[in-house]
This record gives C-alpha cells, structure tokens and sequence, in this order.
C-alpha cells in the first residue's frame, strides 16, 4: 500500500482473515448507520454458515429489519453466486427484512460504449431477479449497495475517524480533531 491511500485489498486481517475484517468493518459501520429509528435492536451474527444470509441486522420497535451482507470479493461475476445464495438464506430466515445493504470492497464500472453491458447495468438487473425472489415470498425489499465509495465516505463521515483508519488500514489519517489536539498541545506549552 502506497502512501496514506485507504485501500480495501490491504484491509488487515481480523480473527485470521481479510474476509472477516471486511464484514467486521461493515457491520461497524451498519451499527454507527444514523438512519436506524429510536428504540432498535443491533444484531451481529457469526459467519460461516451461521448468519442466515446477513452479517448484521437492525430490527426495529414494530418487527421490520434492516440487514447487511459483506461480501470481500473484487469481482461482480464471482460475487453474483455467492450473492444469491446469501439473498436466498435471508429472505427465508428474515421474513420482515426490508431493506438489505450489500458491501462492497470495490466500485461498479459503468457504461462505456462497448458491447457487453457494465457492471453497475448488470448490478441493476440481479436487483430485479432479488427483488422478484422477495415478491415471491410476499416480502418487498430494497436492496442498496455500499460500494468502495460509499463505505469509505461512512467511514470519513464519523468523528474521530482517524482510529479507525489506523486500526482497519494501518494508516495515519490526519482529520480535523488531530490538528486540533496538535494546536492545543503547543499552546500549553
């Protein structure tokens, strides 16, 4: 890893794999999400198996769930299997799912003009498959990505981020509360 650039590829491990740190990371940041009502529940399930298709859940007051899924892979077209099968699981396990974030270590190409379509177009149509898959069941569900993009902009977006970029990234993040401490640190000098 080159300079102070936050690159998921170099995410440390955590309880012995990148993978694990990866949905660790996500789930911090489903937890620290501000958009959760008053009065919910945090849940964070264990991998490998045993998470019924989420790595974390926020159930609300009134039973709805809002659910997460990480997936550390850099590729669309090898994600998209293992995508289904989580989707699949959480749909059966989490009949009152509303919402489902999917994660991301990477961003979606786009359009170009080339024959073929694109990833982000390709992303778009397996939504419509999910979506239809919910329907199915009688549930409707939103599925949202948290791409690179989006992840890195929660992880800035909470105070004092700096320790967190350390810890998940090995990197010194210098933010506006460290400027601050270095300034007041002088001054009492």
């Amino acid at each position: 890893m080159k300079g102070s650039r936050i690159d998921f590829e170099h995410i440390r491990t955590f309880n012995g794999s990148q993978q694990e740190a990866f949905e660790e990371f996500c789930c911090q940041l489903a937890y620290r999400y501000k958009d959760i009502p008053q009065n919910s529940k945090f849940y964070r399930y264990r991998g490998a198996g045993g998470d019924g298709g989420v790595e974390c859940v926020w159930r609300f007051s009134n039973g709805e769930e809002w659910g997460w899924q990480a997936k550390y892979i850099f590729n669309l077209e090898n994600v998209k299997p293992q995508l289904a099968k989580s989707i699949k699981t959480a749909l059966e396990i989490h009949p009152n799912l509303t919402k489902y974030f999917i994660c991301l270590p990477f961003n979606l190409t786009g359009p170009t003009g080339r024959k073929g379509k694109s990833e982000s177009e390709k992303f778009e149509g397996y939504k419509e498959e999910w979506e239809k898959w919910a329907q199915e069941k009688g549930m409707t569900v939103e599925f949202i990505l948290w791409d690179k993009t989006k992840l890195l902009d929660l992880l800035l977006s909470i105070e004092n981020a700096s320790s967190r970029i350390k810890f998940w990234f090995a990197r010194t993040f210098f933010d506006e509360e460290w400027f601050k401490k270095q300034i007041n640190h002088a001054l009492e000098r």
